[in-house]
């Protein structure tokens, strides 16, 4: 018997025992013939893509077309120019037609990666992004390709961008693109940690992302790796201007009034009017007109009767720029009351405005509605002693602000509806504006979405009127949140393109940034976009360290664990959310205040769900909703209901799915009548449909 092992040499020793000598040779011909052939195209293709490549840095050799780093380039200045030297045409030409012969003759990798970069360099990103997403296909660990399939994007994003997309319906694709740029370049710095093209266009990636910290991260990171090349003394050029950015970006109160003073004593309306229109806000103590107001106060009860005069004529000049230029009427008749005021009158208005003072303080330090009810009650009281007419209206904003985050919303709405009618009699359209936009708050707290949009737009209209850009700012961030609980993500990507304009216009109180970023991080990750939502989340949670406030540090940590969630990192996602419970079980305990607790279970919940440990999942479900219905708080109910209800459909724990279902379903029929407008209605059942199913 034929041993095992040698059965299929005897085999096919036998079968070529049976061709005659002449057929044998013949075969073995046509053999190594197909397999020199195989050879042969295969070193035709590479030496061609190799041809190809060299045409296009012959083109190039002068500078660059675009800011990315792509890997057929060696190093050469940028250059905005669309239109190379005639020589470079031809060497484009020829690329070109190299490399579109070699996809037709040999397909492969290599060709496609060729061309692709070939196609960056021309401004033709759509088939740049085809050509590299074939080569990935079938190489999709390769450090270079995922580089520069992530310098195709980023390019397409940067274009976009650049270009004036006001009422553009599809002004968020800009941002969708830098969002894909990331995740590729991501996934080639995974795979090769020190690839200098990936870090290059990654910096580049964060600036355009508006994220300066981390991009002056990567810049340094770069540095460590290369400090020599060309490209680093581009990379050094960078970094400077980006620290030199950070510094100009921020200036102090007195800065801001000094500033103002000079383009007042100048005559310089428009210098004095952005100064006006960046600066409207409470918390920073930014606000010009209340500085003037202050200066003026303090001169004039100290009898500094030149400095009070100058103070109130600048304060004169603010509200007749004001009435102007945006029919605002506020500061004009602040002006013109203190013109009246006794001095003891005075007194009791630095008083009020002491009050004022503390109730931001208190409302920075996140302290109990009550606290800052008696300050914001205290400040109106006085106001009213002192005969300021003006000035109490702002403190009944602030009332009705506190008694909004106090969870009271229908008493907060009740107080704003009415300062919305005196202010719109009053023509004090600022303070109009920011009651708006709280009501707008209020109706997203009550699932009353429609009406949310509707008031938020209305704000947004106002705040352009009178020229509030931290007011353009505040109704932007809420028509973003409710577009993506409407899941409507492209209009709530739009709406990030314009406030993310307005980042560096202004300088911000540090919980509005806080807000901002989380809002921002919420919209990528409900557009699946995750890559993009974690670096926004980690500069939402960064603004939360340094305040100490436990309520956005836990919140900001449980938003972090769901979007390392989706990127399939487990561990990062349960150590995130897993320190946010922990600093809401604490805060819990001091404050008695457990609702963020709940959202932090229903957030875990989601995560154990997501990782197939159910038993785990339904525990948190079942812990929040026990504290939601104790609060009588029903904005996450329906979330953790349905998340319980996945749990129990992957249990095949038929009772439970049945009785959950029916909860589920009902609370789906309510979020449906709070819906007036076809698209967001049609866009919400597009999701929530998998419920019925």
């Amino acid at each position: 018997m034929t041993p095992k092992h040698t059965r299929g040499i005897s085999t096919s020793r036998r079968v070529f025992r049976f061709i005659p000598s002449h057929l044998l040779f013949l075969t073995i011909v046509v053999l190594l013939g197909g397999l020199g052939v195989g050879i042969w195209k295969l070193v035709l293709a590479t030496s061609e893509v190799d041809r190809g490549l060299a045409a296009l840095n012959a083109a190039y050799s002068a500078a660059r077309p675009v800011e990315s780093r792509i890997s057929a380039l060696g190093y050469a200045q940028f250059s905005t120019q669309r239109a190379p030297a005639q020589s470079e045409n031809a060497e484009q030409r020829r690329a070109e037609l190299i490399l579109l012969e070699a996809r037709v003759k040999q397909p492969s990798p290599e060709v496609f990666h060729a061309l692709g970069q070939f196609y960056i360099t021309r401004g033709d990103f759509d088939n740049a992004i085809r050509e590299l997403e074939e080569a990935v296909k079938t190489a999709s660990t390769n450090a270079q390709y995922l580089s520069d399939l992530g310098a195709a994007w980023l390019e397409k994003g940067k274009r976009d961008l650049h270009e004036d997309s006001t009422g553009d319906p599809n002004a968020g694709n800009s941002l969708e693109a830098l969002s894909k740029s990331l995740t590729y370049l991501n996934q080639a710095l995974a795979r090769h940690g020190n690839f200098a093209a990936g870090i290059f266009n990654r910096a580049l990636c964060f600036e355009y992302l508006l994220l300066p910290g981390r991009a002056e991260q990567e810049w340094r990171r770069y540095l460590q790796n290369d400090s020599t090349s060309p490209w680093a003394d581009e990379a050094r050029e960078r970094l400077n201007l980006l620290q030199q950015q950070q510094a100009g970006s921020s200036q102090t109160n007195d800065q801001v009034l000094a500033n103002f003073l000079t383009a007042y004593e100048s005559q310089n309306d428009d210098q004095a009017w952005q100064l006006l229109s960046a600066t409207r806000d409470d918390l920073s103590g930014t606000s010009v007109s209340q500085q003037l107001l202050d200066r003026y106060l303090d001169s004039s009860i100290n009898n500094r009767i030149d400095d009070a005069r100058r103070m109130l004529q600048a304060l004169t000049y603010v509200g007749d720029l004001e009435s102007t230029r945006g029919q605002e009427h506020y500061n004009r008749d602040l002006a013109a009351l203190c013109k009246s005021l006794t001095l003891q009158q005075k007194a009791a208005l630095v008083k009020a405005r002491d009050f004022m003072k503390i109730g931001f303080k208190k409302y920075e330090q996140a302290a109990k509605m009550k606290d800052l009810l008696d300050a914001f009650e205290s400040a109106e009281k006085a106001f009213a002693e002192a005969g300021d007419r003006v000035d109490v209206h702002h403190a009944r904003f602030w009332i009705a602000y506190s008694l909004y985050t106090g969870l009271d919303t229908n008493r907060s709405l009740v107080e704003l509806t009415e300062l919305a009618e005196r202010c719109t009699q009053l023509n004090y359209r600022w303070l109009l504006m920011r009651t708006i936009h709280l009501i707008s708050n209020a109706k997203y707290d009550l699932k009353e979405y429609s009406k949310s949009v509707e008031y938020s737009l209305k704000s947004l209209e106002l705040a352009e009127q009178v020229g509030d850009k931290i007011g353009e700012f505040n109704a932007l961030d809420v028509l973003t949140e409710v577009f993506r609980v409407l899941n409507n993500h492209q209009q709530s990507l739009n709406t990030i393109i314009r406030s993310q304009r307005l980042v560096g216009c202004c300088t911000f109180n540090p919980i509005k940034q806080w807000r901002h970023y989380g809002i921002v991080a919420l919209a990528f990750y409900s557009a699946g976009l995750y890559d993009a939502a974690v670096e926004y989340q980690h500069e939402a949670l960064r603004r939360s360290l340094d305040s100490s406030d436990k309520l956005m540090i836990s919140l900001s940590y449980a938003h972090l664990g769901l979007m390392y969630g989706k990127l399939g990192n487990t561990a990062e996602a349960l150590k995130s959310a897993g320190l946010g419970y922990e600093v809401a079980a604490r805060y819990a305990e001091e404050s008695e205040d457990t609702s963020m607790l709940a959202y932090l279970a229903l957030q875990l919940g989601h995560l154990y769900r997501d990782a197939d440990d159910c038993e785990n999942a339904v525990k948190n479900y079942s812990q929040s909703l026990a504290i939601y219905s104790s609060l009588k708080f029903s904005t996450h109910i329906y979330q953790a209901h349905k998340g319980r209800l996945v749990c129990y459909i992957k249990q095949k724990n038929d009772a439970l799915t049945q009785a959950e279902l029916q909860t589920t379903l009902k609370l789906v029929e309510d979020n449906r009548s709070t819906i007036l407008e076809e698209d967001n209605r049609n866009k919400f059942f597009d999701v929530e449909q998998s419920i019925y199913d």
